[in-house]
């Protein structure tokens, strides 16, 4: 017996791995991404160790092994099942047919299938000798529409088990009974139609369902059958498309998610090392998306996603820059990501993608907000310099655009308010400790500015 695991989709596999075949003639197949495993397979939703293949007596059993995307059987998500001839495997959103070749009839079952008879449908010596001796029946043609079957007898009579076995005739009972009793009263037949009458009952008959309009009815009923036939299969493979397009986004959907329950919080020491490490894997979930967004750009759920990715991109080379007391730098860098934003929303996009769009805008308004905080800040850190000198008009106009800040980021923080707690948690993170220092340091510098000092004498 050969078993093997043969890819139905290798479009999205390095050159090296096209055509991908998986032999299961090993005791234990690991698959995976990692060099480790027995079967290493290059693909974005597959798991470092994601499956293990066992051969046993029972046949070969699939097991998940931890991965992140799963194992699928038949397009059901499993951790253990016994793989069968024809089943469809996916590990993620990459598919596989198991396929068993070369498994011969047990030798036992086909002798006892070859020696079993039906003692009840396999004749005996006598029957078979008897149906060679026995006269073969005589067709006496009565009238235009009618055949008798009539057996001749060495004596010229009919035996009774003769007259008896007219099974279908309309004599039949009348032959029972003339066997058994041969002086009963037989009712008197109908005198036979003349010739003309019979032609004329013929054609009648004939013309009533004519055999070319049974066979007219033919062609319908299998152009129908057809129809139907092709209407199934349709339906079939457009509902496999959309079981397949489902489980690719929510590969990617997964992979987001992980992302963001690992690493989505605020600490107040800042780690240049993990933030570095966390923008190096953002970059591959990106570059994976839109790669697939350019091979199935039918799928609009796809581009949604790659928004998030790169907001959650921008809150992290935000964060770097204002901890390296940079926050002009950070501005900078907002100012350049929302015009390409805005540039973006210009085109032709679906419904859910304008959405993400104008919540990818207002989150980097926020963080725009929160920069220009931190800009106030490091200028002007401390108002006790100026307690005993007053202050020039043009500071006194920076500190009075700094107090409008505050009802701006008010708004913005309500704005986004489900989803800095849900989703966003680095930049509420953020905008809590510009809450707590920024806006505290400029409601300082505006008492100190613009409230009125009590007169002397």
């Amino acid at each position: 017996m050969t078993a093997r695991l043969t890819c139905l989709d290798d479009s999205r596999l390095p050159e090296a791995q096209k055509n991908l075949v998986i032999n299961l003639d090993k005791t234990e197949t690991s698959i995976g991404r990692g060099p480790q495993n027995t079967s290493v397979i290059s693909h974005s939703s597959i798991s470092r160790n994601h499956a293990l293949i066992t051969s046993t007596d029972e046949g070969l059993i699939i097991k998940d092994t931890g991965s992140t995307n799963g194992v699928w059987i038949n397009g059901e998500r499993t951790t253990e099942a016994r793989l069968g001839n024809g089943d469809t495997v996916a590990f993620g959103s990459l598919m596989f047919r198991f396929e068993v070749t070369d498994e011969p009839e047990p030798a036992d079952q086909i002798s006892a299938a070859s020696s079993q008879t039906d003692p009840r449908t396999s004749p005996s010596k006598d029957t078979r000798k008897s149906a060679e001796t026995k006269p073969k029946p005589k067709v006496i043609k009565s009238s235009a529409t009618e055949a008798i079957p009539h057996n001749e007898q060495a004596d010229g009579e009919e035996s009774i088990a003769d007259k008896t076995m007219l099974y279908g005739d309309s004599r039949a009972s009348e032959a029972m009974l003339d066997a058994i009793n041969p002086d009963h009263e037989k009712p008197d037949e109908p005198a036979p139609l003349p010739p003309r009458h019979r032609q004329i009952k013929a054609e009648t008959v004939e013309q009533a369902d004519p055999p070319e309009r049974k066979r007219s009815r033919m062609p319908f009923a299998v152009i129908a059958a057809i129809i139907v036939a092709g209407l199934l299969a349709w339906w079939g493979i457009e509902a496999h498309k959309a079981a397949e397009d489902n489980n690719f986004i929510q590969t990617h959907e997964q992979e987001i998610d992980d992302f963001v329950e690992q690493y989505e919080f605020w600490t107040r020491r800042f780690n240049l090392a993990q933030n570095s490490e966390q923008l190096t894997e953002l970059k591959r979930i990106s570059e994976n998306l839109s790669n697939d967004i350019k091979l199935r750009p039918d799928l609009a759920r796809l581009k949604p996603l790659l928004v998030e990715v790169h907001f959650l991109k921008l809150e992290r080379e935000t964060r770097r820059l204002i901890n390296e007391n940079n926050p002009e730098a950070a501005l900078r860098l907002i100012d350049i990501v929302h015009e390409s934003a805005q540039n973006f929303a210009a085109k032709e996009l679906s419904p859910e993608t304008k959405r993400a769009l104008q919540r990818f805008m207002s989150l980097a308004d926020l963080l725009e907000t929160i920069a220009r905080y931190k800009i106030f800040q490091k200028k002007f850190p401390d108002p006790s310099a100026y307690a005993n000198t007053p202050l020039p008009d043009s500071l006194r106009g920076k500190i009075a655009s700094a107090k409008k800040l505050k009802i701006r980021f008010a708004k913005l923080l309500k704005e986004n308010n489900m989803q800095l707690k849900v989703r966003f948690r680095l930049t509420r993170g953020m905008a809590n400790d510009t809450d707590e220092n920024c806006v505290l340091l400029v409601n300082r510098w505006y008492h100190m500015a613009f409230s009125k000092k009590p007169e002397n004498g």
